[in-house]
């Protein structure tokens, strides 16, 4: 993430986070190297969290402003970030101040600090790499494909902090995402029914919303995204800095495409006569903000909501992160892929449910395609669900008509319609056949106890954030219809992946040399 907005920290005037979000995480070197460097490979070329022992004796090897360096910290200038010399290697969990005139640098916990009253008045850039399982949610990934261009009769906005060199025909620079939202706003008002307007973030910027609303006519179709390469973040608050909702009406027809956005808040659809929004890329933050010890601010609340009957609503979920999504079943339909849905922990050790309705009544019919879900769900009916992984209870109102393929459903008291191949239930027949007699409540537990996935991290802003573990049952990291694991990672392939490294090991390695495979991360 390359010149990022590091939020403020509220503990210490002078103290910043590397991630916009203000949450604590490990900042990780950049695996890249030159081209012509032939040298070793050592631990600064090697993708994983950068060590702070490394980063006190070499800090040249991480630090820099070349293309290559994992991180550094700028002050802005009217001329463009200047990087900060020598920085220091210090431990900031409790914010101590580093010396006069040094910037300190805590590289286990994404931390920036500066003496007393030394922070620049200009403002904090930085440069940092961090860690993730795959290219889903919010992020600096190549997404070209998915990047909707703007044509001739449309309403073309750009947006980043500095204006662009050479502007696209047609386009328009803004400098605030709020300035742009309301000329697209105006150009949607102005025009016929059934018009487009395009608006493009360039940079890694973070932009706030105060009670942001958008007004949609007949027809009209909005894009809010972020170009290929890019991760901004978009903070949607009260006015008073509380975590508030991007409110969404519109008129018959109308839709709303959200893309490669980082987004601290939610979405709230207030008219029924919506017809589409649809998620790709992007993270609606699950507890809607994290505060700095990396946990959300409110667990309770949705990420996504709507509110009336919503009749003629379709939401479509594609390769991203979310919280917990409130849509009435009168709604078209709910579609989920290759993306995570979760209801952050509760104060009491509980979660909400993750799909519903409106006080936890049954929301629309789910289709559901590779993704997690941490939480329990309740809809109408479940239209078809592959590779899942449902940690909680799922209720279907209705069973006879769709089914559930290659899926793991964690609570026994699941309602859903036909299922085919999933777990444990083919773990629990398996027994059977084994004993030869039913099984015991002991027994059940047990081969539910083997057979469950075990996450590196269920707590979103940790690297490892809805990830299996290595020592997860096979049934599930290879429960897939493709013999990959269930769940949002599935197009990883990894147990692929692994078989086929091992292969070639075998067939490349020195006879007699035993070969063994150590995961970085």
């Amino acid at each position: 993430v390359r010149l990022a907005t590091p939020a403020q920290s509220a503990h210490y005037a002078d103290g910043f986070h590397f991630r916009p979000l203000g949450n604590p995480a490990p900042l990780f070197t950049n695996p890249e190297r030159e081209a012509d460097d032939l040298g070793p490979t050592e631990e600064a070329h090697v993708a994983g969290p950068v060590r702070p022992v490394a980063f006190f004796e070499r800090p040249e090897a991480f630090y820099g402003a070349h293309s290559d360096a994992s991180l550094a910290v700028f002050r802005r200038t009217p001329d463009g970030p200047v990087l900060l010399p020598d920085p220091i290697c210090k431990d900031l969990s409790d914010w101590a101040p580093p010396p006069a005139g040094r910037v300190a640098v805590d590289v286990r916990l994404g931390r920036i600090a500066f003496a007393p009253g030394e922070a620049p008045g200009e403002g904090v850039a930085a440069t940092y790499h961090y860690g993730f399982s795959a290219d889903l949610g919010g992020g600096p990934y190549e997404r070209r494909g998915s990047v909707e261009a703007a044509f001739a009769d449309d309403f073309y906005a750009l947006v980043a902090q500095v204006r662009p060199r050479a502007m696209p025909t047609g386009a328009v620079w803004f400098g605030t995402l709020g300035a742009a939202l309301d000329a697209a706003s105006a150009a949607l008002g102005a025009g016929s029914d059934g018009t487009r307007a395009v608006v493009t973030i360039l940079d890694n910027g973070t932009y706030d919303l105060a009670d942001p609303s958008v007004a949609l006519g007949a027809g009209d179709h909005l894009v809010i995204q972020a170009t290929s390469g890019v991760r901004p973040t978009v903070r949607i608050q009260t006015g008073a800095g509380a975590s508030a909702e991007l409110a969404v009406t519109g008129g018959a027809e109308s839709s709303l495409t959200l893309g490669g956005l980082l987004i601290s808040g939610g979405v709230r659809i207030e008219a029924a006569s919506v017809a589409r929004l649809e998620i790709r890329h992007c993270t609606l933050v699950p507890g809607l903000a994290l505060n700095e010890t990396g946990r959300p601010v409110a667990p309770e609340r949705p990420g996504l909501r709507a509110e009336g009957d919503a009749s003629g609503l379709r939401v479509h979920i594609a390769r991203s992160i979310v919280g917990p999504i409130r849509i009435p079943e009168t709604a078209d339909g709910l579609t989920i892929r290759d993306s995570i849905v979760d209801a952050p922990e509760l104060p009491d050790g509980t979660r909400a449910l993750a799909i519903s309705g409106a006080a936890d009544a049954p929301g629309p019919a789910l289709t559901l395609e590779r993704g997690t879900v941490v939480g329990g769900v309740r809809v109408r009916e479940i239209t078809r669900a592959t590779d899942g992984l449902f940690l909680h209870r799922v209720e279907a109102r209705r069973r006879q008509a769709g089914c559930v393929r290659f899926s793991y459903l964690g609570d026994p008291a699941s309602v859903t319609p036909r299922r085919f191949r999933c777990q444990p239930d083919l773990a629990l027949e398996a027994r059977r056949q084994e004993t030869g007699a039913a099984l015991s409540p002991r027994d059940e537990r047990a081969v539910r106890d083997h057979v469950r996935p075990v996450f590196t991290s269920l707590r979103y802003g940790r690297p490892g954030y809805a990830q299996l573990r290595a020592d997860t049952d096979a049934a599930v990291r290879e429960g897939a219809e493709s013999g990959a694991e269930m769940g949002a990672f599935e197009h990883l392939k990894q147990p692929q992946r692994e078989a086929n490294l091992r292969l070639a090991l075998d067939e490349y390695a020195p006879h007699g040399l035993r070969v063994g495979i150590i995961p970085v991360t």
